[in-house]
């Protein structure tokens, strides 16, 4: 993507925005993403950082017919999510929200979001129980990494592999892409524009 010394930060937001505000989910996930890069942002204001060239901020849920499924609280929780998702399609939002380095210190130039469709294939109860056994559903929008062993789980997908892992990485480089050509990205002093296409 054309950026180096890249550091990762956690945000403390708590991911709580009231979802029923949201009727398209996906922009429930580019609000989110928003409030976890300010949440960063103010860190790095108070003294909690080098202020960076960008802050590239992401959350991804899963959409199963309108329900926002996030992060599984414990392996039960996963287990009903994977069930839920058995044999049928969902969307996997991505929204992405980015600030860059500006005189008064980080400020919101894009956000965005990507959505990709899956298809899990029919999952037996020893199917569920095996994958929640491996330890894999915690931390993971819907209780599942296709990145792991979760890809056992679908039959398959329309659109960007990479946003279901957390990041879509395509969209990401054009849009840094896009900063970088109107003047509101600099990667360091001698730093060219990021590979990808300018459109």
């Amino acid at each position: 993507l054309g950026i180096v010394d890249v550091v990762v930060r956690g945000s403390s937001f708590a991911e709580d925005l009231d979802k029923a505000r949201f009727p398209h989910k996906a922009q429930y996930a580019v609000h989110t993403a928003a409030c976890k890069a300010r949440d960063v942002a103010a860190v790095v204001a108070e003294g909690g950082g080098e202020v960076p060239d960008v802050l590239i901020s992401a959350d991804t849920i899963i959409d199963l017919d309108g329900e926002v499924l996030e992060k599984p609280a414990d392996a039960a929780h996963a287990a009903r999510m994977l069930r839920g998702m058995s044999g049928r399609w969902h969307d996997v939002h991505t929204g992405v929200a980015m600030m860059t380095r500006a005189p008064e210190g980080l400020r919101m130039v894009a956000s965005f979001s990507e959505t990709t469709r899956v298809k899990f294939v029919a999952l037996t109860d020893a199917d569920v129980d095996a994958y929640v056994a491996t330890g894999e559903s915690m931390g993971k929008a819907g209780g599942y990494g296709i990145q792991g062993f979760g890809a056992a789980l679908v039959e398959r997908i329309e659109g960007d592999y990479n946003n279901v892992v957390g990041l879509p990485l395509h969209s990401v480089s054009r849009a840094l892409a896009r900063l970088h050509a109107a003047g509101e990205l600099q990667l360091g002093a001698d730093a060219g524009p990021p590979p990808g296409p300018r459109a």
